[in-house]
């Protein structure tokens, strides 16, 4: 368990990204991921407005209803939520098994980067309707949702500030890239309460913290897993390095991915590591992963020994 700043109660150190879910036709498929999760133990869900074509916090609190107490919701502002027609999230549904597998083939050109908004009156608009779609009084943590040194003004400081006061949030913290936290960071000393970013196993040792800020990871797997796996599929001899220094055979992928969930959680062992799935099953085997300290043991020597990999020349994916 762990503690995020300013929550009433402790949360668990693996949590749930829900970047997938969307209404539509869908969304009984995606309640059964919730449930599923906090079933398997998780206790913690991030969130944001633009999630799932901005339906995610509306299915999100529906799922959560009766349970609120339970659990720590973090969601953000920032990006704003987009408007989308009905029609728009049946087809996105039923599309959302081939976009994937067209995604991970590398014929999608990138995603654009969103446009943000730190302006005061969006912020206040992007908490209120962040409270009613997940049905909530308060949220345990918000985060500036990819934000860069250059828009943290002292009126958006102090406008967090007075929505921590008065108990609308319980943390406030930054959702951005590494680089851009460790600016923000040394900037503004003390002043958030969580610092979120990615990491995988291909990362330095994720040390964010000012001294103040609770660290949460995400994207443990996502394109690392693929890019992992396929090398030791063509590289028996980094299979079986790799394989002796773990003390496990990795030409199993599903241990492969446990491992990797492993080494966050030895890579962040105060904070908290994100994970997600559109697959109840293979979310459930994250969480229990995150939880186990063998292969919790085991993600720490992958990492290491891919980090002694790139110290003797070996490129990185």
């Amino acid at each position: 368990m762990t503690v995020l700043p300013h929550a009433a109660f402790e949360t668990t150190r693996i949590g749930v990204g829900c970047a997938h879910l969307t209404q539509g036709i869908s969304c009984r498929y995606d309640n059964r991921i919730i449930h599923a999760a906090l079933d398997a133990g998780a206790r913690h869900f991030d969130v944001a407005p633009q999630y799932g074509l901005g339906t995610a916090e509306a299915l999100l609190g529906r799922a959560l209803r009766g349970r609120r107490n339970q659990v720590t919701i973090v969601s953000k502002v920032g990006i704003p939520r987009p408007e989308v027609p009905r029609a728009m999230l049946q087809v996105r549904a039923v599309a959302a098994p081939l976009r994937w597998l067209i995604r991970q083939s590398g014929l999608l050109p990138p995603r654009r980067a969103a446009t943000r908004d730190f302006s005061l009156s969006n912020v206040r608009a992007s908490v209120r309707d962040s409270l009613r779609d997940l049905q909530t009084d308060h949220l345990d943590a918000l985060l500036l949702h990819m934000v860069t040194l250059d828009e943290i003004s002292d009126e958006l400081l102090d406008h967090l500030d007075r929505l921590r006061q008065a108990g609308t949030v319980g943390a406030i913290g930054l959702a951005t890239t590494r680089a851009e936290t460790a600016r923000i960071l040394g900037a503004f000393p003390r002043v958030f309460d969580v610092a979120q970013h990615g990491w995988s196993v291909f990362d330095p040792v994720p040390v964010m913290d000012d001294g103040n800020a609770l660290l949460v990871t995400h994207g443990a797997l996502r394109g690392a897993f693929h890019s992992l796996s396929a090398r030791i599929r063509r590289d028996s001899g980094l299979r079986e390095q790799l394989s002796e220094a773990t003390g496990d055979d990795l030409g199993d992928r599903r241990l492969l991915a446990a491992l990797m969930v492993g080494a966050a959680v030895a890579a962040n062992p105060h904070g908290i590591v994100l994970v997600a799935s559109r697959f109840p099953q293979r979310l459930c085997a994250n969480i229990a992963a995150a939880q186990d300290d063998r292969i919790v043991l085991g993600g720490r020597r992958l990492a290491a020994a891919l980090l002694e990999e790139r110290a003797i020349g070996t490129p990185r994916p």
